[in-house]
């Protein structure tokens, strides 16, 4: 983005990767008791994703979540046709894959990698 007389305009940028500990998460991590903030969202389900990852008896497999959508909405104090097209577009970038199940949606988290203490 460029600022320009006053106004920001987007320009056409190449893709790229960004690379957030943790700790960096934390500091951009809203405390509101108000609508989660989109990233806060993913970051909520980057941190089930990893738990599911830790409990070797986790019976959804490794990395991957079962979640109810209206559960998040919930959650997150978002509309369920929110919370929905978030996931989706989460889905459509590769960030996850995302199956119905009879318990809800399966979630598996694509754009994580687990710290292995570098």
């Amino acid at each position: 983005m460029t600022k320009i007389n006053g106004n920001i305009q987007d320009q056409t940028c190449p893709d790229y990767t960004i690379k957030v500990s943790k700790q960096v998460a934390d500091v951009f991590r809203q405390r509101q008791e108000d609508r989660v903030p989109r990233f806060d969202a993913l970051r909520q389900l980057v941190e089930l994703s990893l738990q599911s990852r830790s409990s070797e008896d986790s019976p959804s497999g490794v990395g991957t979540i079962t979640v109810r959508i209206s559960a998040l909405a919930d959650a997150w104090h978002w509309h369920r046709h929110t919370t929905k097209t978030f996931l989706e577009e989460l889905a459509e970038s590769g960030a996850l894959t995302m199956e119905k199940t009879s318990g809800g949606v399966s979630l598996h988290l694509n754009c994580i990698m687990p710290a292995t203490g570098e």
